[in-house]
């Protein structure tokens, strides 16, 4: 296998028909140092000298920085040539370098999305290996950048969301990558794999997730709950603010959702109504089964079990219900699910507002996409469901924030089930990830769940009592 490197060009200062002593860079290009040529590689060279020229396969040594000789053809008859002052070399690739040469191939493939350890020192793997089908030798490497952004990452410029360069056996094409412990560092970077025979590259880009919090593994109550029934009983669903100031619930009895400011954010316990309540048995139907806001708190959704549908309202102040827009422009965008369903227990939005899903009391999550975000009028069914069979009693659905697991609360079995997606908000890859979290030992009948905005907190939603109990999900 041979190296392949850009620009490397050097003068011979001495050698002869023998072992090459490398002198300077030529005008215009770098050393083969510079380049990249370590102690060791094997190179693809072309010598010229004057009408002198030869081709072969070099093996360089960084100590000496001299070059050994194997010639494949040249200009004296096949037989290395004679260096003279003028002579120069530089990396190059032949013809059989292309002839018959494949591409390497990823027996796998790897994995598209791998969710990261944050804790700074357990590692996970993403298994490369490839294959080239002449035996070729295999070697791997990678680099990396975040969605958007201008920065080529790799081992010398880590990624934020690694806490270390990953450590690649490149005797099997084995990647152990270690997340960062700092929170500050959560996202998805996209890892390029890289599998080269010296001559042909084959690539694969993996999504890897670093996140926080939505662990119900990891979850404990925090003693912490706050009881509703003063204001509304049958509470079917709530809503925390993206920065945990207040809070929203929906009434069954009342047909109307009612706002309530926290005085230590994200607390539930601190929770204190502030006469600020909107019926929406005039719009959203009169069974309100679950209230979401988009992400910049602008619209209001609400899910309604007896019509089947869900209710866009617009607010002139965001994350004010008090502030409705009351205009035929601003108020009832709906979306039917009767096509697909009927009795819906609960909805929940994609990050980016793009994508709105929809639970039956049959135990099947449906996805709908809005082609433009936040607006209910544009969502069409995306052909995209998962049914949940691991319960008789699902009663709400909550994804995390950048969409690979998914949350169903269940009313029977008193438990919240966690299910993981393939892809990013595609409900269609979801598969229950064998965790789930016993919430019996607060209440019976849990209906509805959401998370704080970090995912660090759970709050589930009670039916039996009109409590909202809080579980820490820090992980």
């Amino acid at each position: 296998m041979v190296k392949l490197v850009n620009r490397a060009k050097m003068k011979v200062a001495s050698g002869g028909a023998g072992t090459l002593t490398l002198g300077a860079a030529c005008d215009g290009y770098q050393t083969f140092a510079a380049s990249g040529v370590t102690n060791q590689n094997k190179l693809r060279y072309t010598i010229t000298d004057g009408n002198d020229w030869e081709i072969g396969v070099g093996t360089y040594t960084a100590s000496g920085t001299t070059l050994a000789r194997a010639v494949t053809e040249s200009s004296n008859s096949g037989n290395a040539i004679t260096c003279g002052s003028s002579a120069e070399i530089f990396v190059t690739m032949a013809a059989e370098d292309f002839s018959g040469n494949a591409v390497p191939v990823f027996t796998g493939p790897p994995l598209t999305v791998l969710n990261l350890k944050n804790d700074g020192s357990t590692a996970v793997t993403l298994d490369a290996r490839a294959y080239d089908e002449s035996g070729i030798p295999v070697s791997y490497n990678w680099d990396a950048w975040l969605s958007g952004g201008a920065t080529l990452y790799d081992s010398g410029s880590l990624p934020p969301q690694l806490a270390s360069a990953p450590t690649i056996n490149q005797a099997t094409g084995v990647f152990s990558l270690v997340g960062s412990s700092n929170g500050v560092n959560e996202g998805t970077l996209n890892f390029r794999v890289k599998a080269s025979d010296g001559v042909l590259t084959a690539t694969h880009v993996s999504s890897l997730i670093l996140e926080f919090g939505f662990d119900i593994e990891n979850a404990t109550y925090t003693s912490k709950s706050f009881a509703f029934g003063s204001n509304t009983s049958q509470i079917t669903g709530m809503f925390m603010h993206a920065n945990g100031s207040r809070c929203w619930v929906s009434g069954k009895s009342s047909d109307a959702v009612f706002q309530y400011d926290l005085s230590t954010n994200y607390d539930i316990s601190t929770a204190a109504y502030n006469s600020v309540t909107q019926s929406v048995s005039s719009s959203s139907g009169n069974q309100p089964s679950s209230v979401c806001f988009s992400s910049n708190g602008s619209k209001m959704y609400v899910s309604d079990k007896a019509s089947e549908r869900a209710t866009q309202h617009d607010l002139t102040t965001s994350w004010d219900i008090s502030s409705f827009d009351t205009s035929a422009t601003g108020h009832g965008d709906r979306l039917s699910f009767a096509t697909e369903f009927s009795d819906c227990e609960g909805i929940a939005l994609s990050t980016d507002d793009t994508k709105i899903y929809a639970l039956s009391a049959a135990g099947t999550v449906y996805q709908y996409d809005m082609t433009t975000a936040g607006q209910l009028s544009t969502a069409t069914y995306a052909n995209k469901s998962k049914v949940v069979s691991e319960t008789t009693s699902p009663m709400g659905v909550a994804l995390n924030k950048v969409g690979t697991k998914m949350f169903i609360p269940c009313s029977g079995e008193d438990k919240v089930f966690q299910y993981n997606l393939s892809t990013a908000w595609d409900v269609g890859t979801a598969v229950y990830s064998n965790k789930s979290f016993d919430v019996s030992s607060q209440a019976a009948q849990p209906v509805d769940l959401r998370f704080s905005l970090d995912g660090n907190h759970m709050y589930v939603t009670h039916f039996s009592t009109d409590e909202v109990f809080q579980y820490d999900v820090a992980t």
